[in-house]
């Protein structure tokens, strides 16, 4: 392209500086009153100059003028002639058909990477709706079409008329939102996971919003979950039942011989003994027994929350003072940053009273054999109008395995414990609409942090 430019610039300058010599010399000429028929002549001259120069000006407009009009309409067609006479204009056409071929070149790969991109979205297993502002569906995938059973869906109102709730949500939801569908559809309850990211396109605002079967990693986690809690509620069984039917088959063995009862004479005192000794045991195994089955109760009786604004500032000095008596808190350095009196939650008082109480025990008995333990109370707004509490400690910290099942109801590590403290706990979290996970690593303490 540098080596083909100067040649219509040599052109255009050649021409201007022949009119330039052509018009000083016709104004010598008059000025001196020299031969008219030679003025007359070298004026002609300079008219015919200034008219090609014109003529070379308009046709290279006209050529540039022409080559942008046909890139903007999208023009593959367009080609200039390189067989002009002219070589600046030859040149200049070589130069354009050049240009045009590498934006052409250009769209190609674009157009591919359009269909490359369609293709994508069209077969994951996500729905894909993008819309504007209008309601407008500038694209929706063909997995989305299937979930709303579609054949065309080009305005959000289409929607409407198929169903009404997910019209809602997708019509409300907001760039950074996430939110859950429950439909039903072929007879069954399906789950959809929501989520809208926003952005601009050709100086349009537009959402993105991607649309998630989740009924089957639902299913599956349910089933995994029921797996679980079969297996501790096994478990706990068999260590109840196991010595109560051994006891009674010794027990049994003391009065019988060879399948036939004994008689009074046969009973002595030592018999009596170990019988008395064996029923204290069954009727210990069967306490405990019935401590579990309550236990199980507390856990799927748990009552609607009765909601009431609380002051977190009182509501943690409250916590606070109901743990003052646990074993090892008076060897606890308790850290709470100021919390500002103005924050509060909206919550059963009881219920998350109970929750807090819990984690608290929780984190004095993990610091207890720390040296210098320290559990700290973080409270911060998390926005959208919820607060997070998050208590930590520097105890010994929750290994990987044992952290996966620390939600699982009855699963405890601890010698004395039922195991329904965190269960019952994030229960009551959730039915406050709420949200609770925990941190930890060995040596590094653990986080629980409470969102409601």
């Amino acid at each position: 392209m540098k080596s083909r430019s100067p040649n219509i610039k040599t052109h255009i300058n050649l021409r201007a500086l022949l009119l330039v010599v052509s018009t000083s010399c016709a104004t010598w000429l008059l000025v001196t009153d020299m031969n008219i028929f030679i003025t007359v002549f070298i004026t002609f001259l300079v008219g015919i100059q200034g008219v090609l120069l014109v003529r070379s000006f308009n046709q290279i407009n006209r050529k540039v003028a022409f080559f942008f009009e046909a890139i903007e309409n999208d023009d593959t067609t367009l080609h200039f002639s390189q067989l002009e006479k002219n070589s600046a204009v030859r040149r200049l056409n070589e130069s354009l058909n050049r240009i045009n071929r590498l934006i052409q070149s250009t769209k190609e790969q674009q157009r591919h990477q359009e269909q490359f991109y369609q293709l994508v979205l069209e077969q994951v297993d996500t729905g894909i709706i993008i819309c504007n502002t209008n309601g407008n569906v500038v694209h929706a995938n063909r997995k989305v079409k299937k979930l709303f059973d579609l054949e065309q869906f080009t305005h959000l109102v289409q929607l409407k008329r198929k169903n009404s709730d997910a019209y809602q949500v997708i019509n409300g939801i907001e760039p950074g939102e996430r939110q859950l569908l429950k439909r039903k559809a072929q007879g069954s309850n399906n789950q959809l996971s929501l989520r809208c990211a926003g952005f601009t396109s050709q100086k349009e605002l537009l959402r993105l919003i991607s649309v998630h079967d989740i009924r089957s990693e639902l299913d599956e986690n349910e089933a995994n979950a029921w797996i679980r809690l079969i297996r501790v509620l096994t478990h706990e069984i068999m260590n109840s039942i196991a010595p109560i039917t051994s006891l009674s088959e010794t027990i049994l063995s003391y009065y019988k011989t060879e399948g036939n009862p004994l008689t009074v004479d046969q009973i002595d005192q030592k018999k009596i003994d170990n019988t008395i000794e064996g029923l204290e045991i069954i009727n210990e195994r069967g306490i405990n027994l019935i401590d579990f089955v309550n236990s199980y109760r507390v856990l799927t009786r748990i009552p609607v929350p009765v909601r009431t604004k609380i002051p977190v500032s009182e509501l943690i000095d409250k916590v606070r003072i109901l743990v003052s008596n646990e074993p090892g808190v008076e060897n606890a350095n308790f850290q709470i940053p100021t919390i500002p009196a103005e924050l509060s939650v909206v919550a059963d008082e009881n219920q998350i009273t109970h929750v807090l109480i819990n984690l608290m025990k929780n984190a004095i008995e993990a610091t207890v054999d720390t040296p210098e333990p320290v559990i700290t109370i973080e409270v911060r707004e998390s926005g959208s109008g919820k607060t997070t509490i998050a208590i930590s400690d520097n105890g010994a910290g929750i290994p990987p395995e044992v952290l996966e099942q620390i939600f699982v109801p009855f699963f405890t590590t601890k010698t004395h414990g039922s195991g329904i403290g965190l269960s019952f706990s994030r229960q009551v979290i959730r039915m406050h609409n709420g949200v609770m996970n925990v941190d930890s690593a060995p040596g590094k303490g653990t986080t629980v942090t409470v969102t409601i």
